[in-house]
């Protein structure tokens, strides 16, 4: 079973900032201490990846190239990157040239969650969404799709934009608790359905352990056929978010897991194929 993880942060304390891991700092996990620590590539090798993907996890966002440059020089599988990014800064074109100068960089992130609605709205915003089209770049696109507004500007960048690659990360945050689960559940599943139609769109489902305390595997599977129906196979991606996902198992473990709730017929897509075609491997 061949598997590229197309979704995962590696940390150097010593280089790096990363102020979102100090424990001051939210988000106020009572797990993150467990992460606060240098993670490395060689922790990656429990698996027998084909490759992977590592999204900007903090590193300097001021300068986000220099974790690409860090990264570069420990990094020994095959791998692509998404550099950090602000969307907003009066340095975007000098992080951006930055980041793609190197040929390994793929795209870009700039973390939307609870702002989404509002910075999907501002007319610099979309420019630069567009610019990110222009030049053939993923967005990865951070937000719940339980915030319809959010959506609904989300859609109009889209639509503006019908070439723009965008990559929905951890699958919209579909509601895995059981407060409120219906109607958030309904929600989730409409915006899932209205963003299909755009066929440059995909969605990476992982970052359950930051869902719930505890992983509901039956609902995983729910979440993973409710995306299939509208998205199809060759636009989905299973990934691991590592190492936040050691919050609940160990990252062999999630990977011995978790092709038992994917369609049998879908396994080398979700696991393997789409990651690789997306992520131009």
């Amino acid at each position: 079973m061949k598997i590229i993880d197309p979704h995962l942060h590696l940390f150097s304390l010593t280089k790096g900032r990363y102020d979102w891991l100090m424990p001051e700092n939210a988000p106020h996990w009572s797990e993150k201490a467990a992460i606060y620590r240098d993670v490395s590539e060689h922790e990656l090798r429990q698996v027998s990846l084909a490759g992977y993907v590592h999204i900007e996890a903090g590193f300097d966002n001021a300068r986000p190239w220099r974790e690409v440059n860090w990264l570069q020089g420990s990094c020994r599988l095959p791998v692509r990157f998404i550099g950090g990014i602000n969307l907003t800064s009066n340095d975007f074109f000098t992080q951006l040239d930055a980041l793609t100068a190197n040929s390994e960089v793929v795209g870009v992130r700039d973390i939307l969650d609870e702002r989404a609605a509002t910075l999907l709205q501002l007319p610099v915003v979309r420019h630069r969404l567009g610019v990110l089209a222009n030049r053939k770049l993923i967005f990865e696109a951070q937000l719940s799709l339980t915030d319809s507004r959010a959506v609904a500007q989300l859609e109009r960048v889209l639509s503006h934009y019908p070439d723009l690659k965008l990559v929905i990360n951890h699958g919209g945050f579909p509601p895995m608790s059981s407060q409120g689960m219906n109607y958030q559940m309904r929600q989730w599943e409409q915006s899932v359905k209205r963003l299909s139609v755009y066929p440059h769109v995909a969605v990476k489902l992982s970052g359950w352990e930051m869902m719930s305390e505890t992983i509901d595997w039956g609902r995983v599977s729910q979440v993973i056929s409710t995306t299939l129906r509208y998205f199809g196979t060759n636009r989905v991606m299973m990934a691991s978010n590592f190492p936040l996902i050691t919050f609940r198992l160990p990252y062999a473990h999630y990977w011995q897991r978790i092709p038992a709730h994917i369609p049998q017929a879908s396994r080398d897509a979700l696991l393997y194929a789409n990651a690789s075609r997306i992520y131009r491997f």
